[in-house]
């Protein structure tokens, strides 16, 4: 289970030099826990992640790891890669996403590992990216429009957003499933619009996927919509209603507070 492999990293861990600038801040992300890792693999990691260390002993430890067969260790040199701009970043990133698993734990890192791209510098991280548009996997896909997002082009989200809403209209209900799936994992408040009708879709499962997307969405026009489906004939889209809900208060609190 994914939240048994990996757990929050910590933004503590920037690179500190006196010859090479620091790496932008990376987004959260996940790494293994220590209790996964033996203790050999331990000692690597703690050295990987040690700010008192040069960037360059760093970068040789988490090279040292780049063809790890556990994916979350991999994973972890990968970040400390990225921290540390080293120059094989962006091939190491290539290799990754391309040669992971069909699991639930390396779709997700193969996921953040694109996530990754978003800080790395220059037009080789974009280029990736675009490419990334292209992949049939649709997880590659959406992860690869945010990170474009997140670097100042947001066609490639709505171009996505605008596919998925067509899709909804699909005469398949586990394609209408799927799209709407697929909107909450973009999250973005444009997927809004096209997920209204959705509420009221005939098929549950489609509904239930839209009570859970819009939860992710977030945002006030989110919420009357998930209100409304906490009357839903069916009570696994109630349920998935009311989690969103309350998904969805808790964000709002926490923004007041």
């Amino acid at each position: 289970h994914l939240e048994k492999s990996i757990i929050r990293a910590s933004a503590e861990h920037a690179p500190h030099s006196q010859t090479t600038q620091p790496a932008r801040p990376l987004p959260e992300t996940s790494h293994p826990e220590s209790g996964d890792l033996a203790p050999e693999q331990r000692s690597i990691v703690n050295r990987m992640r040690d700010p008192s260390l040069g960037i360059e002993d760093r970068r040789q430890y988490a090279r040292s790891q780049s063809d790890s067969p556990f994916a979350p260790l991999r994973f972890l040199a990968l970040q400390t890669l990225v921290e540390t701009q080293d120059p094989i970043a962006l091939e190491e990133i290539r290799n990754f996403v391309a040669t992971g698993e069909d699991d639930a734990v390396s779709r997700a890192l193969a996921g953040q590992a694109i996530d990754l791209l978003a800080r790395v510098d220059g037009n080789g991280a974009d280029t990736l990216l675009y490419e990334y548009l292209d992949d049939p996997r649709d997880l590659v896909v959406v992860r690869a429009a945010k990170a474009l997002e997140s670097r100042g082009d947001s066609t490639p989200v709505t171009k996505l957003v605008n596919d998925l809403h067509e899709r909804l209209s699909d005469s398949d209900g586990g394609v209408r499933s799927r799209a709407a799936q697929r909107l909450g994992q973009i999250g973005s408040p444009a997927a809004i619009p096209a997920l209204e009708a959705s509420v009221a879709d005939e098929n549950s499962e489609v509904r239930m996927r839209t009570a859970q997307a819009l939860g992710r969405i977030g945002g006030e026009s989110a919420a009357e919509l998930v209100t409304r489906m906490l009357d839903d004939p069916v009570r696994a889209v109630r349920e998935a209603a009311a989690r969103s809900l309350e998904q969805l208060r808790s964000e709002q609190d926490g923004n007041s507070s």
